[in-house]
């Protein structure tokens, strides 16, 4: 049995982990996500633009499952937080600034070689021009 490619299961987790951070009504990352009884998350503006005109106790469906479900009295805000999800994106966008610091580092550290391959480039053609007029004028 072959072993599995890492960078391949690192892109299957991470397009897996934008799926699940995802509102299904904005399709961007979850804002402020906020919990349905039938366990689906949403961005608490998009529920309340999607059921702008529904009421406080109304009866309306989810989005992706249409299960029926109230409208909390005190309002979508009385819903649930879906702190796993925020925790998530947290954990994931504090991971990729970590990720982005060490490439800013790595571009740093290219930069000063290539810096210093350019200086050793130069002093080595002077070096050479050098030996070159030493042999020429020796041979006369």
């Amino acid at each position: 049995m072959a072993a599995a490619d890492p960078s391949s299961s690192k892109s299957d987790l991470n397009r897996r982990l934008r799926e699940i951070v995802r509102c299904p009504i904005c399709l961007d990352d979850l804002r402020n996500p906020k919990l349905l009884s039938c366990l689906h998350s949403f961005c608490l503006q998009c529920l309340q633009q999607h059921w702008e005109a529904e009421k406080r106790g109304a009866k309306v469906e989810c989005p992706v499952c249409w299960k029926r479900l109230l409208i909390p009295i005190a309002g979508l805000d009385a819903l649930t937080d879906n702190f796993l999800l925020k925790d998530l994106i947290d954990a994931r966008d504090a991971s990729n600034m970590d990720l982005e610091k060490k490439f800013g580092e790595l571009e740093e550290n290219a930069t000063e070689f290539e810096d210093l391959e350019r200086s050793m480039c130069y002093e080595n053609s002077l070096f050479v021009r050098n030996t070159n007029s030493v042999s020429t004028s020796l041979s006369l």
